[in-house]
């Protein structure tokens, strides 16, 4: 294996064009460096393509600028016949030209060009490596050479050129063409420029030299490297593995920590590694193959930075010729443990956002002049509306703040808010304490309807639906004006291509078709985000609600058997077992008063499961009179994969270490965090969907990781023999993580 710039000019490489090898010289390192700067390496093919492309055109002056046929030419059809590997390697440059009689010009971002006549005349000439190559090559009798009939024993290479001249003959414009040659016994020279009458048609020679065609060149980084064939392969560099870095997931830390990668390189080259904090060089070193590495932050360093302000850590890995980089960010939260709020809220006038016009506090065991609250415990799930429950004592302030629906709670954890809702129930004790009942507020997503049409949605179609509201009335206030508005987010999750059936046009709440129609049949997660900004000195929030198939974000806390892993249980249940769809259908046969309408059916099966449960089939019709096998048995495959026999999560108690001071991250709510308990055969990151908080007993947190929507199918079920294998099962089933 060899590197470009270790390469002499002169020297020969190849490059596939649609599979087939054609070669190629290396022309110049650094080329045209004054326009490029270092590190391009300009390699030119051997023998001319065999297309005959025009670029001229006969009524008007041209140059390569402004005449772009052969230049898109080479930009589309000679592009694409290159492989993926080989463009990457291809980096844009500024190039030359010549057109009229003694102008020039410079054109950039160009991947592919042609040579100028300058490029092979004189002692000037740009490409002596060339030059040589071709002086060699020729006076070797390439098998492209033909025999003349002037004073020149052989002729060849006649090629277009980046240089245009201009003569007084009417409105004919001359392009030249350049031809290499061998003179008597004195070895190979560039002959002097040919002028192609009427350049723009290729099927014209000139001295009996056949028309001119294509010498292609293009530059390539000067790491790139020359496989042991010769062939011109990019460098792909090391490769950076981290479960933190690569990931949009924001680590709140305020002690010393280090975020852990491996680093290796599949082609054995030595390793500089680079860490950078926001930019700046915090360390480097050369790594091993495959070593495992920290990225430090220091007590002292982390105190230095600023409160709830986001930093970059970046890793950069080099072999000496490509750089690899991988960034995440972390975030200093000041920890003030849970504090519960109550007050109004209002939308701002463009409807989209709202802010607090009130906001007290509720609860704050941290401030003992701060009012309080009793047992207050909030249960967050994913794809669920969460709640939250609590009592106020009669000596609380703002006891006569409790109303229905009203009134916005607020829970705040670490300064971050994580749970937001109004009032649902209240409940007057004998001491006339209130019990308090709150939801959260996807709840507001059932206060509104929206019509469902007898069409074909999409994910994105189908959460913009839901979430789309109507502006307010003159006569009262709206969604919009009390602030209940949630704008669409980003959508991962996407209908399998096989699903093409039209929802049944009804209306329904908005909150019942995310989780029907999107959830409840395609899985994945509605994940509630907010975007906070300064608006005049008010804060004001925007919502935002993401639709995604898997959780990315993840914790830094491991809970491990023997240090934060207080108990686990398993929850597996046998639900509805199906093990095989019939899809009935009907065809056409005959023709005119012969035809006749005939029924056909296939079956997906489950073969395994069968044995071991019995039979339990589903059936589906479907529509119209051009069913065939395939399309039937497609049908059926696709639907027998919504259903499984089982549903299962692991529930575990563990300590929050964050609670009693330990340096390291929360537990969070829809966040991954890694679990490692060898007894019950889990060891991987495992997404956390349910989170009971008691906000005044810490040590009672509940965590459930797994869902209980997610399916398994039979056969999978019925390998289950141990709780262990039963967690293998659900967890490969889901995929929450890539390895």
């Amino acid at each position: 294996m060899a590197i470009i710039k270790e390469l002499n000019p002169g020297d020969t490489l190849k490059v596939y064009e649609d599979g087939v090898a054609a070669e190629f010289v290396v022309a110049q390192h650094n080329y045209e460096k004054d326009l490029n700067g270092k590190g391009k390496t300009m390699l030119m093919r051997t023998t001319l393509l065999k297309d005959a492309v025009k670029w001229g055109n006969n009524k008007k002056d041209v140059s390569w600028k402004n005449e772009p046929t052969l230049r898109n030419w080479l930009e589309n059809t000679y592009a694409a016949r290159l492989s993926e590997d080989t463009l990457k390697t291809i980096v844009p440059v500024t190039i030359r030209y010549d057109y009229g009689s003694s102008e020039s010009g410079t054109l950039e971002e160009q991947r592919f060009f042609v040579p100028r006549v300058v490029d092979f005349s004189g002692d000037t000439a740009l490409f002596t490596g060339i030059r040589r190559f071709f002086e060699d090559s020729l006076s070797g009798g390439r098998a492209d050479i033909t025999e003349g009939s002037n004073i020149y024993d052989l002729w060849t290479y006649v090629f277009s050129t980046r240089s245009t001249k201009n003569y007084e003959d009417g409105d004919n414009t001359r392009g030249e063409a350049l031809s290499l040659y061998v003179k008597h016994g004195r070895g190979a020279d560039p002959g002097s420029p040919g002028y192609i009458n009427t350049y723009w048609d290729t099927t014209t020679g000139q001295w009996g030299v056949s028309s001119p065609n294509i010498l292609v060149c293009f530059c390539v980084d000067e790491n790139a490297t020359v496989d042991d064939n010769g062939c011109l392969t990019a460098n792909s560099g090391p490769e950076i593995q981290s479960n933190y870095f690569g990931m949009n997931g924001v680590f709140g830390r305020w002690g010393k920590f280090g975020l852990p990668y491996r680093v290796y390189d599949a082609d054995g080259n030595a390793i500089t590694v680079t860490e950078k904090l926001n930019g700046e060089v915090h360390r480097t070193f050369t790594a091993i193959q495959n070593g495992v590495y920290r990225f430090e932050i220091s007590q002292k360093e982390l105190e230095s930075f600023d409160w709830n302000t986001d930093y970059i850590l970046t890793v950069e890995a080099s072999d000496g010729r490509t750089t690899n980089r991988k960034s995440c960010r972390v975030n200093r939260i000041r920890s003030s443990g849970y504090v519960v709020y109550i007050g109004q809220i209002k939308g701002t006038a463009d409807g989209q956002s709202y802010y607090w016009t009130e906001r007290n506090i509720l609860d704050d065991p941290f401030n003992e002049n701060a009012p309080v609250i009793l047992d207050p415990e909030v249960a967050l799930e994913a794809n669920e509306i969460s709640s939250f429950t609590f009592t106020v004592p009669v000596s609380n302030p703002f006891y006569d703040k409790l109303e229905l629906k009203k009134p916005v709670v607020s829970i705040e954890e670490d300064g971050r808010e994580i749970f937001m809702g109004y009032i649902t129930e209240m409940e007057k004790n004998f001491e006339l304490d209130m019990e308090v009942t709150c939801e959260s507020e996807f709840g507001y997503l059932q206060d509104r309807d929206c019509l469902v049409e007898n069409k074909f949605y999409t994910a994105s179609e189908l959460l913009a639906l839901a979430l789309t509201v109507e502006d307010d009335p003159e006569e009262h206030v709206g969604f919009k004006g009390e602030g209940k508005v949630f704008l669409p987010g980003n959508v991962t999750v996407e209908k399998p291509e096989s699903d093409t059936d039209k929802e049944t046009k009804a209306i329904s709440d908005c909150w019942s078709v995310l989780t029907n129609s999107l959830t409840g049949k395609y899985g994945g997660y509605l994940r509630l985000r907010k975007e906070i900004k300064m608006v005049d000195g008010v804060r004001v929030y925007t919502r935002y609600l993401d639709y995604l198939a898997k959780l990315n974000d993840k914790t830094d806390q491991v809970i491990e058997l023997g240090k934060n892993l207080l108990d686990i249980s398993y929850y597996i249940k046998a639900g509805d077992i199906v093990n095989s769809v019939k899809a009935y259908g009907w065809y056409k046969s005959g023709w005119f008063l012969w035809e006749t309408t005939n029924p056909i059916s296939r079956e997906a099966y489950n073969g395994e499961s069968i044995k071991k449960y019995g039979l339990c089939q589903r059936v589906l019709v479907v529509e119209g009179t051009d069913s065939t096998g395939d399309s039937l048995l497609k049908k059926a495959t696709d639907e027998l994969k919504k259903y499984s026999g089982f549903t299962g999560s692991v529930q575990i108690n563990a300590a929050d270490l964050c609670d009693i001071g330990v340096d390291t991250d929360r537990l969070d709510f829809m966040k991954e965090a890694y679990v490692l308990a060898e007894p019950h055969s889990i060891d991987d990151w495992l997404p956390c969907t349910k989170e009971v908080i008691p906000l005044h007993e810490l040590d009672q947190k509940d965590f459930t990781f797994g869902a209980t929507t997610a399916k398994l199918s039979s056969l999978q079920a019925g390998n289950f023999a141990t709780a262990g294998k039963a967690w293998n099962a659900i967890q490969s089933t889901i995929g929450y993580i890539n390895k």
